[in-house]
C-alpha cells in the first residue's frame, strides 16, 4: 500500500513560514517513500 499526502497552505504569502514547513515536512516524507504534493 502507497502512501499519499496532500499538504495545503492556507498563507497568502509566497514563501511563508507554513510554507516553508511543508516544504520540510514534504522533504521528510519523501525521504521514507512516501508521496507528497504541496
Amino acid at each position: 500500500m502507497s502512501i499519499k499526502v496532500i499538504a495545503i497552505s492556507g498563507s497568502h504569502r509566497k514563501n511563508s513560514n507554513t510554507e516553508l514547513a511543508l516544504q520540510i515536512m514534504s522533504k521528510s516524507l519523501t525521504k521514507i517513500g512516501v508521496e507528497t504534493e504541496i
